[in-house]
């Protein structure tokens, strides 16, 4: 808590997984300061029960593509489940502010969990950007009391279920 993380030449933060294929559980990343990363802010390619509070993230520019956070598992076998963006301010980032690249996953992956809330996202190409469900990869993300300001690309499918409040 209180860290600032800044120009990394890559991501500020990447959970991955290495060779043992271990999902990151039980994640907290808290009053953090994330600032001018090449190529993101935040990259979480799997994660369970992730909660992401009460950060700044701003100014992720450099190399595609560019998001604040972005939600991107390389494999069918990695999931996105239970992550948590609360009270977080997502920033003057040169791609999106949240972006969700699905295009890995299947219709064997687990599904998709995400909450965005109380979280304020501006001053980007995107704020939000959820793509690649073309391969089966379904889920949910709720938005919850957010001030999402600028463009939001979000498919209209089955395989999301959507809700705002």
């Amino acid at each position: 808590a209180g860290l600032r993380i800044e120009s990394s030449g890559g991501d500020g933060i990447y959970l991955g997984r290495g060779k043992n294929r271990i999902t990151n559980k039980d994640i907290i990343l808290r009053d953090l300061i994330i600032f001018e990363h090449l190529r993101q802010g935040i990259s979480v390619i799997t994660a369970e029960n992730l909660l992401v509070e009460k950060c700044v993230i701003r100014g992720t520019r450099g190399t595609a593509p560019e998001a604040g956070i972005d939600f991107e598992p390389n494999r069918e076998d990695e999931s996105i489940i239970n992550c948590n963006v609360k009270n977080c301010i997502i920033a003057g980032n040169s791609g999106a502010g949240i972006q969700g690249y699905f295009v890995n996953m299947g219709s064997t992956s687990l599904p998709i969990s995400i909450i965005i809330e109380n979280c304020d996202i501006y001053d980007q190409l995107v704020a939000l950007f959820f793509v690649g469900f073309q391969n089966g990869a379904h889920g949910t993300l709720r938005i919850i009391d957010s001030d999402v300001r600028g463009l939001s690309l979000i498919p209209d499918i089955p395989e999301l279920t959507l809700s705002y409040r």
